[in-house]
């Protein structure tokens, strides 16, 4: 059996721009310890938005020496960033940008999903990247939910998606540059 470390109230809700909302569920600068190498997970719960004429934006930064994992269960997603990458997320897709030496990332609904409005959920997770990795140029990777291989979890007890790392025999469809099992 394992030992619970910690149990971890979810920080305040973040504003996001243009009036989305999600919560960081833990940070770096309160757990860096028992962490590593997770920065931060932030996620933005079930919402219903109404059909919009305006994009709403989750948020536009600079980006320098993490990388960010972006799952998108409900809704679609649309990223860019300063490198020209840009593309759309759709429900069960995944984005993975490795900021490396430094990137400007913007994302926001897509225009189709802001003029039908609907359901919206996702979750990114803040990954620091070894020192050795930090000065690389920056890299993506938009993995569709159609290349994550899906295997069968013991007794029946459903699925798992391997996303990075291996589960058994399966490697993950991502390239990433710490261990980890997503």
């Amino acid at each position: 059996m394992k030992k619970v470390a910690s149990i971890l109230n979810p920080c305040p809700s973040l504003g996001g721009d243009d009036g989305l909302a999600a919560r960081t569920l833990f940070s770096h600068q309160d757990h860096a310890d028992r962490h590593s190498p997770f920065l931060r997970l932030n996620y933005a719960a079930p919402t219903h938005y109404s059909p919009h004429s305006r994009r709403r934006k989750v948020h536009g930064s600079a980006q320098r020496g993490f990388e960010t994992v972006t799952l998108v269960y409900q809704g679609e997603l649309e990223y860019r960033d300063s490198a020209g990458q840009s593309g759309i997320l759709e429900p069960g897709d995944v984005h993975w940008l490795s900021a490396a030496s430094g990137l400007l990332y913007q994302a926001r609904h897509s225009e189709q999903f802001a003029r039908q409005g609907g359901p919206w959920e996702m979750v990114q997770l803040w990954v620091n990247l070894p020192a050795r990795a930090k000065s690389r140029a920056p890299s993506q990777q938009h993995l569709s939910k159609t290349q994550i291989p899906v295997r069968a979890l013991p007794d029946e007890s459903g699925t798992i998606r391997v996303i990075a790392g291996q589960y058994q025999e399966q490697p993950g469809a991502a390239h990433h540059h710490s261990p980890l099992l997503l």
